[in-house]
């Protein structure tokens, strides 16, 4: 089986992109593993191509996604909506493991892209990624509000459990003097504590 899986992982450095794009489908579902299958679907990520973007990043979301963020983030902001999706998909599968690099990554992101950072970031849940989500209020009103609605999004589905964690730290940040030195900072906060619908 080895030796099957190297000769599909030559074939993501084929000139043809119908083979490339073939050999990144049957890798992920073989959900094979390796030096040379990383490699190549990583190059994939890069082929600024987009069915082969697409193809790579789900290949990675079903064989693990971590090592190949570096190349995964930059698809956030593609014009194909297919590689953002696929890129936004890969990422997440790397669960609560993925907060600190998207925490990194935020610093120095452009607009577009931390708009698709504060989708993963309530995605994800938890208070890691809940707690840069609300830093992320502190930007401009037109992010704080998108980044509200993000979160609004996710507290649907959150247990009761969740909820009072993410009240807890919510509440937390809006008593934060960076926060009531911003009005749309405080507004996008209050908005989410409202969100959480819960009478107290």
């Amino acid at each position: 089986m080895a030796g099957e899986v190297q000769k599909i992982a030559k074939m993501l450095g084929d000139e043809s992109a119908e083979k490339r794009h073939a050999a990144a489908v049957v890798l992920g579902e073989l959900k094979a593993k390796g030096p040379e299958v990383y490699k190549g679907l990583r190059g994939l990520l890069t082929s600024e191509i987009p069915a082969l973007e697409a193809a790579g990043a789900r290949a990675l979301e079903r064989i693990g996604a971590k090592k190949a963020l570096p190349d995964l983030f930059p698809l956030l902001t593609s014009r194909d909506r297919g590689v953002q999706s696929a890129a936004t998909a890969a990422i997440l599968s790397c669960g609560e493991a993925v907060v600190t690099p998207v925490q990194k990554r935020y610093e120095d992101a452009g607009a577009d892209e931390k708009r698709a950072l504060d989708t993963i970031l309530a995605e994800l849940g938890g208070k890691d990624a809940y707690g840069t989500l609300l830093d992320g209020l502190l930007l401009d009103p037109d992010h704080a509000r998108e980044a509200a609605l993000k979160a609004r999004h996710h507290l649907k589905d959150a247990s009761a459990t969740e909820r009072r964690s993410y009240r807890s730290q919510i509440e937390k940040f809006i008593k934060r003097k960076d926060t009531q030195a911003q009005p749309h900072s405080l507004a996008a906060a209050v908005k989410i504590l409202a969100y959480l619908e819960d009478t107290k």
